[in-house]
């Protein structure tokens, strides 16, 4: 027997809310932390009844990996988290908790109970490129690998792990250079896709939430124009305006408009809205212009060496002037070739980032990150080398650099990032 839609419905979201907590207690006992402690959610669980019956709730409850007969039972709650291969991580730097699934790698070291990042982590890691991404990165991997050294925070078979930087900037400059202007603007608007636009509002979140990157953006909102379909202007090919945006009208994000003139006097007095070629509109006529609250900009450059700077006080190695050159393989990865001197810097993982895709990879063309690790040249395995490339590098710079770090550490695939992984490249 199949669930119907809106059985689906009730599974997607009740099913989500009765697992979560049981999720978070596993993965606070694994943690030793007795803080979360009564996973029951007898109510909710009778609420869910209560709507849509006895028989649908057995399926529903079959669906999610929970008996219907025990789903107020911390027992079988338990029993079933550790029957699925999903949990949740929290991402450092934020407070995002994010489902992972453990990848192939993992390895269980206590008999059938799998043990939570019990695999080894890397002994070297190398980073290209120390723009706001290979910063972020670097800097979230040695929070981790500081954590797990002083036994705060388990990442697995704790072992040393080396962490450094190849930077293009030459010594005579600083590192963490983006070639920006001086304010970068930090936004989900315009984004074309849902599931996009959602991952930049958490980008927006991790740089409100970050305790060494919340005070730098400054968060004045933001105004951008967008034709209205009643508008009579048309493109310069004389086509006329299409539909709203759906970022515009599908809510969840903050928006207002379109403003009057009177409004947009209101939150930018000097700035003149009557462009050339525009009609002139009264104080309280709309215009095509929407404001978006929660946005803001922040200077890059200070931002990436804000992460450099805590990342070297964890022990990262920063490498001025080191171009990387090439990649050293074997069966996977085994190391970076660096110039002037063609220098080999060992690495089990490396992180190719931001800008620096540009020197061993190419840009994504769909407009969307690329995350995750490559497979290898006959498309098997992994090949060691994780890509971090990504168009809106400084929106999702601390975000993308959070979520890159519990995968490498962690062993775990997070699944929000499925839509982003570079086998959608076939690579």
């Amino acid at each position: 027997q199949k669930l119907d839609l809106d059985a689906v419905e009730i599974a997607s979201r009740n099913g989500f809310w009765l697992k979560h907590q049981a999720l978070l207690q596993e993965e606070a006992r694994k943690n030793g932390d007795s803080s979360v402690k009564d996973v029951r959610q007898t109510l909710h669980f009778q609420l869910v009844e209560q709507v849509a019956g006895k028989e649908k709730t057995d399926l529903i409850m079959k669906e999610i990996g929970l008996d219907a007969d025990s789903a107020n039972n911390n027992d079988a709650i338990a029993t079933a988290v550790h029957d699925t291969p999903s949990r949740m991580v929290k991402l450092p730097g934020t407070q995002l908790r994010l489902s992972a699934t453990s990848t192939p790698e993992a390895e269980h070291t206590n008999g059938d109970s799998p043990q939570q990042d019990s695999h080894p982590t890397p002994r070297n890691i190398v980073v290209v490129g120390g723009g706001i991404m290979g910063a972020s990165v670097a800097m979230q991997l040695a929070r981790l690998t500081a954590t797990a050294e002083a036994g705060t925070n388990s990442i697995g078979n704790v072992r040393k792990t080396t962490i450094t930087v190849v930077d293009l900037a030459p010594t005579t400059q600083d590192h963490a250079t983006v070639g920006r202007p001086t304010r970068a603007w930090l936004h989900a608007s315009g984004k074309t896709t849902k599931h996009y636009q959602r991952m930049n509002q958490w980008g927006l979140q991790s740089w409100k939430e970050d305790p060494a990157l919340r005070k730098l953006p400054s968060w004045t909102g933001s105004l951008a124009r967008f034709a209205t379909p009643n508008d009579d202007q048309t493109d310069a090919d004389g086509s006329s305006a299409g539909p709203l945006p759906a970022f515009l009208t599908d809510g969840g994000y903050a928006v207002e408009g379109p403003l009057t003139k009177e409004r947009l006097r209101e939150l930018k007095p000097i700035a003149d809205w009557n462009m050339s070629g525009q009609q002139e509109v009264s104080a309280t006529d709309e215009t095509d212009v929407y404001y978006f609250a929660d946005e803001g900009t922040v200077d890059p450059d200070a931002a990436a060496r804000t992460c450099r700077d805590e990342a070297e006080s964890l022990g990262v190695v920063f490498l001025k002037n080191c171009d990387a050159t090439g990649l050293v393989w074997s069966d996977r990865i085994e190391g970076v070739q660096c110039g002037p001197y063609d220098r080999v810097l060992p690495a089990d993982v490396v992180v190719v980032a931001g800008d620096a895709a540009g020197a061993l990879g190419d840009l994504p063309q769909d407009g969307l990150p690329v995350v995750g690790y490559l497979s290898n040249a006959d498309g098997s395995g992994n090949s060691g080398v994780y890509s971090l490339v990504n168009h809106s590098g400084v929106t999702l710079g601390p975000l993308l650099g959070s979520m890159a770090a519990v995968e490498i550490l962690r062993n775990v695939q997070l699944d929000v990032l499925k839509k982003y992984r570079p086998s959608r490249f076939g690579k």
